[in-house]
């Protein structure tokens, strides 16, 4: 059994992985042809260590995911309490009264009515 295969050639069952692609390619039990040409090359990798590291790769999701939400949070928060005292204007725009729309400060403008905006 050889650890290192190319692709296009006939190799055992098992699982390999091509570390060009960073993909897995499992053959059925009776063997098979990898995908690829002979430039494609693969690794055969132990049913024993593929379970060993899809499990580290799982708990290491499980681990950083939720932290990484805590830290949304914080970051959230922090820029909620820095701001606590400023206007809601961003970035210390001014929002001029006299340019709000007629429409908006309730009074009807005088001109047609349009349908394409009242629909």
């Amino acid at each position: 059994m050889a650890w290192q295969q190319v692709g296009g050639k006939a190799a055992t069952s098992g699982y390999y992985w091509n570390p060009g692609k960073w993909e897995m390619t499992m053959l059925a039990r009776q063997g098979g042809i990898l995908p690829g040409d002979a430039t494609v090359h693969y690794l055969r990798v132990p049913l024993p260590v593929l379970l060993v590291v899809g499990l580290l790769l799982g708990a290491a999701y499980a681990i950083v995911i939720p932290f990484a939400g805590l830290v949304g949070l914080f970051r959230l928060f922090g820029k909620k309490a820095a701001g606590a005292g400023a206007s809601d204007a961003e970035d210390g725009d001014v929002v001029d009264p006299n340019s709000i729309d007629a429409a908006v400060q309730g009074e009807q403008g005088s001109g047609p009515r349009r349908p394409d905006l009242h629909d």
